[in-house]
């Protein structure tokens, strides 16, 4: 499972990184990690650092890749979700593995 932090591409929120990523291990989600692209960068960089690590996951044996995305990477991921085929995302949205999530406001912004 890639776990995709928010952070308007400017940044990487950090609730939203290992946190999630220990939380879907607890789940049984095995080999749960956070993925940092290049920040500040345009599009379409953070597209092709996401593509090109699930072709580098593929590659080292990976059949079944989960995607989560958080804010801004919400947005990346609905990107390849959307507009992209290929080999890498084989089993990606046929399995509904891909889910974008937007976090809880912070307590202090409820109020």
């Amino acid at each position: 499972m890639i776990v995709l932090p928010g952070g308007g591409y400017s940044t990487h929120v950090s609730h939203e990184a290992e946190p999630i990523a220990e939380w879907l291990e607890g789940l049984g989600l095995r080999a749960s990690s956070v993925f940092r692209y290049l920040l500040h960068a345009r599009h379409p960089v953070p597209l092709e650092a996401l593509r090109g690590e699930i072709r580098r996951r593929r590659e080292g044996g990976a059949e079944r890749i989960g995607i989560i995305g958080f804010s801004a990477d919400g947005h990346l991921n609905q990107k390849h979700r959307h507009g992209w085929t290929g080999p890498e995302w084989a089993n990606l949205a046929d399995h509904g593995l891909l889910a974008s999530m937007r976090s809880p406001a912070p307590e202090s912004q409820t109020r």
